[in-house]
């Protein structure tokens, strides 16, 4: 007999990610960090399905998936999706080497990495992935070792694909 429970249903329906990635874009731990930080995520989340640690060749964008709810610019507040899309076109032409960009609404010099993201996302040479983790997000407290494991400070992002 087949389970159609609410949460058989919503876990083949997408899966849920917990990634971790350091404020710094170029900044990537060292091996045993890694490890360690793995480590800690194993015992925080041990129904978790996956934990992979990627370090990727240049900058990537490291995106909240079905979570994204648009971006608005973090001087004046304004919509900034549409010109999102044309200054990201532009900044993965470099390979995100540069993410310095001035705003259209009202012509400042940003980080794209700074703008104002409904759902957090980042831009990151590394990334911790917990998939399925069962849990919604990490405690502080827990946030706040794993950046001591890693030696920099890290961001949180929720992704669902």
């Amino acid at each position: 007999m087949l389970d159609y429970s609410v949460n058989h249903l919503i876990s083949r329906m997408s899966d849920n990610f917990l990634c971790f990635v350091p404020t710094d874009p170029l900044f990537v731990p060292n091996g045993e960090a890694i490890l360690a930080a793995k480590e800690m995520l194993a015992s925080l989340f041990p129904l978790a399905e996956s934990i992979i640690a990627t370090e990727h060749s240049d900058v990537a964008f490291i995106d909240a998936g079905e979570n994204w709810d648009g971006v608005r610019c973090p001087m004046c507040k304004s919509d900034m999706e549409a010109w999102w899309n044309d200054a990201m076109s532009e900044a993965y032409k470099r390979k995100f080497s540069n993410l310095i960009v001035r705003t259209q609404c009202c012509e400042k010099s940003v980080s794209l990495n700074k703008l104002a993201y409904v759902w957090p996302v980042a831009f990151a040479k590394f990334v911790l992935e917990v998939m399925n983790p069962n849990v919604i997000r990490i405690e502080e407290k827990g946030l706040t070792r794993l950046s001591q494991i890693l030696g920099c400070e890290i961001k949180e992002i929720i992704a669902r694909v």
